[in-house]
């Protein structure tokens, strides 16, 4: 067998993989499989161990490598001293400087995939970023038996700010928008400019009064927006206990809690309607 093909083999792994987590894994577990470390483990700058395989004691030589700035991630190994150590080392120099590419790589193609899930003006998912990442949630939560929210929230006369201020203003009002939503609701919660100035905000197990707190809690951020400006909320919600819904899917969540937010612009604008 050619001397190499352990290294190619571990090459074109690490390479595939995308995610620093596997690549974490494959770098451990194979350090110890395939090229000669008792233990190998990698660790991030907290000292929290991502992937370890075998075992070492006091005795052995360890060596640290570090491979990458983002997550402050190093590779541990731990070899059986001898005169043979120094050649050990130089491959593993070798193997690290894999790692490395293979971690950048998929933290470029992770940036790139996150580019074309968020919206460019302000930061929150997009459509395609909230299908995605709602049809997940919704998939776990339903297997879970728990609820999800649906709200849609709409800038009333809006049009008024570009027409009145400029469209420099409008934008930095959504983006001012955008930043008050994520503030009201929690990491878990998934925040989307659905279009124009509709925003969708699918909450993870919340529904009822918790809901409606949960709006109120957004309104209120508004305060000075809407003094400013002179602007509105109107506002849709429903959860996917609600017995309206023919199926329980982002598709049928989103198109009931439009429903509610066109009736509250019928019935005046500026209010929050509830599925029931």
């Amino acid at each position: 067998m050619d001397a190499r093909a352990p290294i190619v083999a571990f090459t074109l792994r690490v390479l595939d993989s995308l995610e620093p987590e596997i690549i974490a894994t494959v770098c451990a577990s194979e350090m110890v499989t395939m090229f000669g470390a008792r233990a190998a483990e990698v660790i991030d700058k907290d000292g929290e161990t991502w992937a370890s395989a075998g075992r070492h004691d006091a005795d052995m030589t360890c060596w640290s490598f570090p491979l990458d700035r983002v997550y402050g991630l190093a590779l541990k190994v731990w070899v059986d001293p001898g005169p043979d150590a120094s050649v050990w080392r130089q491959q593993y120099v070798d193997l690290v400087s894999v790692v490395r590419r293979a971690l950048k790589h998929g933290q470029m193609a992770t940036a790139h995939r996150d580019a074309a899930e968020r919206d460019e003006l302000t930061g929150v998912l997009n459509r395609r970023g909230i299908h995605k990442h709602g049809a997940r949630m919704l998939e776990q939560c339903l297997a879970r038996d728990e609820v999800v929210t649906a709200m849609f929230i709409d800038i009333d006369h809006f049009k008024q700010v570009n027409d009145e201020h400029g469209h420099d203003a409008g934008d930095e009002v959504l983006r001012t928008s955008a930043q008050l939503i994520m503030e009201e609701v929690r990491p878990t919660d998934l925040v989307c400019r659905w279009g124009g100035d509709e925003f969708l905000v699918v909450l993870r197990c919340v529904a009822g009064p918790c809901a409606q707190s949960v709006a109120k809690r957004i309104r209120s951020a508004f305060d000075p927006l809407i003094k400013e400006y002179q602007i509105g909320l109107s506002m849709g919600l429903v959860d996917s206990s609600y017995r309206g819904l023919e199926e329980v899917t982002l598709d049928t969540l989103a198109r009931e809690a439009d429903v509610c937010l066109y009736r509250s612009k019928k019935s005046g604008r500026n209010k929050t309607v509830v599925a029931v």
